[in-house]
């Protein structure tokens, strides 16, 4: 349960500003998140398609340099791996993380044709927790998404 989650977070003692970077910064994995909203505000939405279902998702998150990237593993149809990667812009800001996708590339860093010049999405997210292992985050409803909860695991 969300509520149940937020309640229990309430009474942690939040890091620094700069801990938090620190700790923020590596690589994370999807293991929770309560609507499916919430695939479409880190990911590309395209696990919505017909016989389409998310496998993974990665937030692999370089607060240092800002650099931000979302891979999306996805199963669709007979093709079981499918993966998306999103490039953008990560903020750190003192109460919130800011996550701005400005495009795709391909599994060299380059960018995909998909990519539609001067488009951006963002995303503004709450760190309710953020350790070793573990990243606790409440999405900002926005005025096509309603938000929610996503838990996070650090990946090694």
């Amino acid at each position: 349960d969300p509520l149940a989650l937020a309640d229990a977070m309430v009474g942690l003692k939040a890091p620094s500003q700069s801990e938090q970077r620190r700790l923020l910064s590596g690589d994370w994995r999807l293991c929770d998140s309560d609507a499916g909203d919430i695939l479409v505000q880190f990911g590309t939405g395209l696990h919505g398609l017909p016989f389409t279902e998310m496998r993974h998702l990665f937030l692999s998150l370089r607060t240092g340099s800002k650099q931000l990237r979302a891979v999306e593993v996805l199963s669709m149809g007979p093709m079981e791996k499918v993966t998306s990667v999103l490039k953008g812009i990560v903020q750190v800001r003192e109460d919130s993380l800011d996550l701005k996708y400005t495009g795709m590339v391909d599994k060299d860093g380059a960018d995909t044709k998909q990519e539609r010049r001067g488009e951006s999405r963002s995303l503004v997210a709450q760190p309710l927790f953020v350790g070793q292992k573990a990243l606790v985050l409440k999405i900002a409803p926005s005025p096509d998404r309603r938000g929610g909860f996503a838990i996070f695991e650090r990946e090694e």
